[in-house]
């Protein structure tokens, strides 16, 4: 017999909790004896988004970290890995060297922060201020060891976020006569990079001396920035795809300056041992007088004299190995 709407709203009024689990555990009861693995997950607690976040936030800091640890113990840019007798100066926060392959001028070097990092946007306040020691002691050794010549400070960052790479500042000095052009060949050069649908096209001026790209370009991106020492400005340009120029872009410009083969210096070759000795002593007594870092230098050597006195072990360079003595 069929109940009136009355009816059935009456009933739906006065029924209560206990009669909805009879009618459950009916209903339970008909779909046979699997019904606890039916219905047993929808008594288990979900976990929370916040727990998931948490797990996916700790699994990607693992990987990064190995990623950051791989590369770090293959880079030979690092002050570990860099040959002991090309490192002329031991800082606190970053260090000088050079080059191992043919100079393309007498002086030319590195300046490299000792943290694995990409970019000099990155870096803390304290190793900017010691890089910034180290380039005015250059362009001071310059001055006078040859024959006031100014020096230009390039940095190529293509992969500033990248746990593979590591920073360096290529110091070139270049003679008194070159350098009012120095700024227009690299501005032609700069402007000249990428295509015409290039959303950062505009050259970046850099006023604070000695700072290079640090507070003009934002960290995470790619970059070119050079100095003409530290009171001629500098020029920068952020870089849409940190392939559109490669590692020796800024010895390209310097070589067509100094009217060199520009070709030879995309892949420089590895100066004999010979030279490259040559080289570092040279290099090692022209920066002795201005080298603020000596004595904090853990590698300095400290001698005694006949009468006593002590005093620095003076630079020496490279030891021939035997039978070139």
């Amino acid at each position: 017999m069929s109940k009136s709407l009355n009816e059935l709203i009456r009933e739906e009024r006065f029924r209560s909790a206990s009669d909805m689990k009879y009618e459950f555990t009916q209903m339970a009861a008909k779909s046979g004896p699997n019904v606890d693995d039916e219905y047993a997950d929808a008594f288990i607690p979900k976990r929370s988004n916040a727990e998931r976040d948490a797990t996916r936030m700790k699994q990607d800091a693992v990987a990064a970290y190995k990623r950051r640890t791989f590369a770090e113990s293959s880079c030979t840019t690092c002050l570990e890995r860099v040959p002991k007798h090309l490192v002329i100066s031991v800082g606190e926060k970053s260090f000088l060297s050079l080059p191992e392959h043919v100079s393309m001028v007498h002086g030319q070097c590195f300046i490299t922060p000792y943290e694995h990092i990409g970019s000099l946007t990155r870096v803390d306040d304290c190793t900017l201020r010691e890089i910034i020691s180290f380039k005015r002691q250059l362009i001071q050794m310059f001055r006078q060891q040859l024959n006031r010549s100014s020096c230009v400070f390039m940095e190529t960052a293509t992969k500033p976020d990248s746990s593979r790479a590591h920073t360096q500042i290529e110091c070139i000095p270049i003679p008194p006569d070159a350098t009012e052009s120095v700024s227009g060949y690299f501005r032609k050069a700069l402007e000249e990079i990428g295509s015409e649908w290039d959303q950062n096209r505009r050259v970046i001026k850099l006023n604070r001396p000695g700072f290079g790209a640090y507070g003009a370009v934002p960290p995470k991106f790619p970059y070119f920035a050079v100095e003409f020492g530290l009171d001629g400005g500098g020029l920068a340009r952020i870089l849409d795809d940190g392939r559109d120029i490669p590692v020796y872009f800024g010895r390209e410009v310097i070589a067509d300056l100094l009217e060199k083969d520009t070709r030879f210096w995309r892949k420089p070759k590895l100066e004999r041992f010979e030279q490259l000795r040559s080289k570092v002593v040279q290099f090692e007594n022209w920066w002795e007088p201005f080298d603020e870092w000596s004595k904090r230098d853990p590698r300095s050597s400290v001698t005694g004299d006949s009468s006593g006195a002590l005093k620095l072990s003076s630079p020496e360079g490279p030891e021939l190995p035997p039978g070139l003595h």
